[in-house]
């Protein structure tokens, strides 16, 4: 009955699962402090703050300090993986980096109540699932956009063996709804998916 959400951006989706009532608990990661203030209003706005631990970090590897590059007037448009945003106007920041895993390590999450981890991080996902071997371990549903410009090919090939290695069930969601795909198809998307 909770959500593990990666890059909880200003609430959007973190709004969504509460009201879907299919959860009773968010755990929002969001590293951008001008995000923070949207999604802490959001939540009042539809008074679900007591509902979602938010945290105000970036998930990786290893713990760090890293950059946060974003756009300039496009809340959606940061990431950690730097050199790849490829607009313009960039400012950055400093932003705390965690592994998921230590979410598990340190009680903020039980593994048995998580029915779902959501990443949405510009292309931070190999590091992401790198620090997410437990949950990862458990089958934890996962939903994520994958953005295939992000990475190297060696990256890739990382995502999509960590995927097929994990889950038996890999699905791709578009227009048409879920849609199953095989390893050597997902090998092939050139355009973001999720």
């Amino acid at each position: 009955r909770t959500v593990l959400e990666v890059g909880a951006n200003i609430g959007t989706q973190t709004i969504y699962f509460l009201k879907s009532g299919l959860f009773d608990k968010v755990v929002c990661l969001e590293p951008d402090p001008k995000n923070i203030r949207a999604l802490e209003t959001n939540l009042l706005i539809n008074r679900l703050a007591d509902q979602v631990v938010l945290l105000q970090v970036g998930a990786g590897a290893a713990p760090d300090t890293l950059r946060l590059k974003r756009e300039e007037g496009n809340s959606g448009a940061a990431t950690l993986r730097a050199d790849k945003l490829p607009q313009k106007r960039i400012t950055e920041v400093e932003v705390p980096v965690i592994t998921l895993d230590s979410l598990i390590a340190d009680g903020t999450l039980d593994c048995a109540d998580v029915g779902l981890l959501w990443v949405d991080t510009e292309g931070y996902e190999v590091e992401i699932f790198a620090g997410a071997s437990v949950l990862l371990s458990h089958k934890i549903p996962l939903a994520f956009e994958l953005s295939p410009h992000f990475y190297s090919p060696q990256q890739f090939a990382q995502i999509i063996e960590t995927i097929f290695s994990t889950y038996d069930d890999v699905s791709v969601v578009d227009d048409n709804g879920f849609r199953k795909i095989t390893r050597a198809d997902m090998a092939k998307l050139k355009t973001q998916a999720d």
